[in-house]
């Protein structure tokens, strides 16, 4: 139940406007790679196609390569 109300927070940071919320909370929200997502998809939907959205996606892409690294890698359990 704790994971998923974190999770809830992590994808409602992602969705709301930089400038609407509080100062302290702006550091965790560029951490997160929901904000990334709804960045990417903004232009996508309008159309407007540049270099924000491959900006974005060059994130998004690094957030999931280091992940997969992760859990892959030093998180994977090893047979002994």
């Amino acid at each position: 139940m704790y994971s998923n109300l974190a999770m809830m927070a992590v994808l409602f940071l992602g969705i709301l406007p930089e400038d609407k919320l509080p100062d302290w909370i702006s550091p965790l929200r560029v951490v997160l790679p929901s904000t990334y997502a709804v960045e990417a998809l903004k232009p996508g939907l309008d159309g407007a196609v540049g270099t924000s959205l491959a900006g974005n996606l060059a994130v998004l892409a690094l957030f999931g390569a280091i992940l997969f690294w992760a859990v892959r890698g030093p998180l994977w359990p090893h047979a002994e």
